[in-house]
């Protein structure tokens, strides 16, 4: 996938795909979106920006009254994205990703959490030989 950025008014139409997990059309979308920050009338360059970016795809057609219109889903799903964000951060900053972790998996007090990611390290180390 490539990378790529939400602006906060793609972020908060991403939230209700997140949120909601199925496909939705633009009216549902403006419907949904009661404290919205955008337009109404601005949705559909929103649309077409998400798509442009590969972030959601057309996914069928629902017909409202006397209108036929796009339904669009999610290509990606919110800890995909925050994994890409993170990712990006990392190259762009020339980070540590071996220090972030580290970093990360020092502030965690949870037993259960800390052998679910020693599992996960092991997987991987099986996988890497």
């Amino acid at each position: 996938m490539n990378e790529f950025r939400l602006s906060k008014n793609e972020m908060e139409i991403m939230s209700l795909f997140w949120q909601e997990g199925r496909p939705l059309s633009k009216s549902e979308i403006i419907e949904l979106s009661s404290d919205r920050s955008w337009k109404a009338s601005s949705v559909y360059v929103l649309l077409n920006s998400l798509l442009k970016k590969g972030a959601i795809r057309e996914a069928g057609f629902v017909k409202s009254q006397t209108n036929i219109g796009r339904t669009f889903e999610a290509m990606l799903d919110e800890n995909e994205y925050v994994i890409m964000q993170i990712n990006s951060d990392i190259k762009e900053r020339n980070l540590s990703i071996v220090d972030l972790m580290a970093g990360l998996i020092n502030q965690e007090t949870d037993k259960t959490v800390v052998e679910k990611l020693e599992k996960v390290i092991q997987e991987k180390l099986k996988s890497a030989k």
